[in-house]
């Protein structure tokens, strides 16, 4: 997938919300429907993700929930890029990102197709791999998160003045550094579930809409989190219906991507937002 084809995706995101399709690698990771094990079974899921409606495909060979170990760069490597070439040589067409923080697999990664960058760490665990990204000319998404998963959730990492202020000044300083060294094509993501309290998260979802200020696309992922599901007192398994209800109200507080373990769902979750605001226009835009 060329450039300008990457920009036509993106900029649909200044009307209309995108899909971002989760993709787990690691058998670890917190909702088990979204793991794959083998190289078929992750090419009839990018199938039928695409089927329902997927715009983007996030792929990632690491678990990220509170208290796990960042796996070493060989770990990972020989995890994510057998599938990562199966899926790129099957789907053409398609956009994939590929959630990292190594700098050396978000090489890889870009050789073998990848066009899109998700880092969860926001450029501080591996300064180099923005500059990658930069060079490689893609797309970065900055997420928020203080520390690493293993103590994201410890008290000093969870402390804020006032949450939806301090991440504003925290994204616009990283989107100003990445600015300085020439990466433009950035995406944000407030990181709910990272370093946040329940009451961190939600504020942050009220108030979504501040982080337009920042002139920058913002991608949410609320999927079956414990954000929802605790408080439903249910399990990742049995949230669909809480998470597709955050996620429209993060759509219509300016989301423009939604990064789901439901894309079905979430299609016609979009569907009914389009028919009630058929002319809506999503005032975070995507800076070429």
């Amino acid at each position: 997938m060329n450039n300008k084809e990457l920009y036509t995706i993106f900029n649909q995101s200044a009307k209309f919300p995108l899909i971002m399709g989760i993709l787990n690698l690691d058998p670890d990771s917190f909702y088990k429907e979204s793991i794959v094990t083998t190289i078929h079974m992750a090419l009839k899921k990018v199938e039928t993700m695409l089927n329902d409606g997927l715009d983007i495909l996030d792929i990632g060979a690491f678990t990220s929930r509170p208290g796990t170990e960042i796996p070493d760069y060989q770990q990972e490597r020989q995890l994510l890029m057998p599938f990562l070439t199966a899926i790129r040589n099957e789907f053409e067409g398609l956009a994939i990102s590929v959630d990292t923080m190594n700098s050396l697999i978000a090489q890889e990664s870009i050789e073998f197709g990848a066009d899109i960058i998700n880092d969860i760490s926001g450029g501080i665990f591996d300064p180099k791999l923005p500059e990658l990204v930069k060079d490689a000319d893609k797309i970065y998404i900055a997420m928020h998160m203080r520390g690493i998963p293993k103590t994201m959730q410890s008290t000093e990492n969870t402390s804020y003045q006032d949450v939806v202020t301090d991440l504003i000044k925290y994204f616009s300083k990283t989107i100003e550094h990445l600015k300085r060294i020439g990466l433009h094509k950035v995406i944000i993501d407030p990181g709910f579930g990272f370093s946040k309290k329940t009451t961190d998260n939600f504020l942050i979802l009220k108030n979504l809409e501040c982080f337009q200020i920042l002139s920058k696309p913002i991608l949410v992922g609320i999927s079956r989190k414990s954000m929802i599901y605790k408080n439903l007192n249910l399990s990742p398994e049995t949230a669909l219906i809480g998470s597709v209800v955050a996620e429209f109200y993060a759509v219509l507080k300016g989301c423009s991507i939604v990064r789901v373990h439901d894309v079905k769902e979430t299609k016609q979750m979009l569907s009914i937002y389009k028919m009630i605001h058929p002319n809506v226009e999503n005032k975070s835009n995507f800076v070429k």
